[in-house]
């Protein structure tokens, strides 16, 4: 987009960068347990993700031992939502040193070519177990 003018008008270019995406999904791995998957809204950003963190979340940690809450990375990839002020502050106090973000602790870049457990695991499972679901509940 190239704008000329005699001043500076900041010009801004609306995107759709969820536009084309209509579902947001939230999993973990802990050990050999898959936490979730949840659903997240449509339109995902830093006040609704930062809801699920706080209502959701804690739900999932329940199940988990007290001595094994210490030890949890806390992983999420690039997207804006993830980056929000609130959730960055709320992840440094939940987990202090222990999550992985664009502006973490811990580094990941956005759009990184790096493999996660989500990545070459999770995603697969959940695809195989619906398929199983669906096959199963359309031939009974």
């Amino acid at each position: 987009m190239h704008v000329w003018d005699a001043e500076n008008p900041r010009p801004t270019r609306p995107r759709n960068f969820q536009g084309r995406w209509k579902l947001n999904v939230w999993a973990g791995i802990m050990g050999t347990k898959i936490l979730g998957p949840v659903i997240l809204p449509e339109t995902l950003n830093g006040a609704s993700y930062m809801e699920f963190l706080t209502e959701n979340l804690p739900d999932f940690l329940e199940e988990v031992p007290l001595i094994n809450r210490n030890k949890i990375v806390f992983q999420q990839d690039g997207a804006g939502p993830h980056n929000a002020r609130i959730v960055t502050n709320f992840l440094n106090q939940q987990f202090p040193g222990r999550w992985m973000g664009r502006y973490g602790p811990i580094r990941w870049p956005a759009r990184s070519p790096d493999l996660n457990p989500l990545d070459f695991f999770l995603w697969g499972y959940c695809l195989f177990r619906a398929t199983k679901y669906f096959l199963t509940w359309n031939i009974s």
